[in-house]
């Protein structure tokens, strides 16, 4: 399965104002775009019941001021879209020089767009095949660390779970790994088992945080650091949970990750 990230440098064409909580816009946004070329494949892909894609917000130069970006025409801004999956080869041959988005009142036009790590840190190209065998062959790791840099929450019965527990974690990966791949690689209920009875939480930091996700809705996450311990894992196990972490890199963690939560950086020790 094909897991891609790509950075966008974007520019305003005109003055106007964003909510700090824009992940419904850019999902908009990114839906039209590509309705705009391939209506199709646009259309398969807000259907889908698992969403082949996760969006961060943008990465602008100042700050919010009254929960509000205020900006002027020629802005510049970066935006992270991944892709994974079938769907995945198609959106990256549409993303080109010249595409326009409709963000809210802001219209912006793609000046450029970073497929590598060579062009960008956050970008790249890989398979989950390849991951798997990486991640097979590192050296014994103990720890593994994710930054959840946007709130990232969990449906728990009718209500948002918002603190990630491993089984939450790496349960909510497994399942949506399956689901993209459109295979049963993982068995799901195995994965938070064990998640649950050896995934020991090592230290964190952070806060819960409090997001609109539309003017009447809002949802509330997390954001910090959070340290999992895997020295208690059977090592025939970990290179399973490494490539899951791996996963969440362009997956994201728990809901609405099409609409900018749930972004995250794993790192290990």
């Amino acid at each position: 399965m094909i897991l891609a990230a790509v950075v966008l440098e974007l520019q305003a064409q005109n003055a106007g104002r964003l909510p700090v909580s824009h992940g419904r816009l850019l999902h908009a946004a990114f839906l039209n775009s590509i309705c705009s070329l391939d209506a199709e494949l646009s259309a398969r892909m807000h259907d889908a019941a698992n969403k082949s894609f996760s969006l961060g917000h943008l990465q602008l130069q100042q700050s919010a001021q009254k929960m509000t970006f205020q900006l002027q025409a020629g802005t510049q801004a970066k935006w992270r879209i991944c892709l994974m999956g079938d769907s995945a080869k198609a959106v990256l041959q549409l993303l080109q020089p010249g595409l326009r988005l409709q963000v809210g009142s802001v219209a912006f036009v793609v000046k450029d767009v970073y497929r590598t790590q060579r062009e960008h840190s956050q970008a790249g190209l890989t398979t989950t095949e390849y991951l798997e065998s990486q991640c097979a062959e590192l050296p014994p790791v103990s720890q593994l660390t994710m930054d959840f840099l946007s709130p990232t929450t969990f449906r728990y019965f009718d209500n948002d779970y918002p603190w990630p527990k491993p089984e939450l974690v790496f349960g909510s990966l497994a399942e949506r790994w399956n689901k993209i791949s459109g295979e049963e690689h993982f068995a799901v209920d195995k994965v938070k088992e064990i998640a649950a009875a050896y995934l020991l939480p090592e230290r964190w930091h952070g806060n819960s945080k409090r997001v609109n996700v539309s003017p009447q809705h809002g949802v509330t996450g997390f954001v910090g650091s959070f340290t999992y311990k895997l020295t208690l894992l059977p090592p025939e196990f970990r290179a399973m949970f490494i490539s899951l972490g791996e996963f969440a890199v362009f997956a994201g963690v728990g809901r609405l990750t099409g609409q900018g939560l749930g972004q995250v950086k794993v790192r290990y020790d």
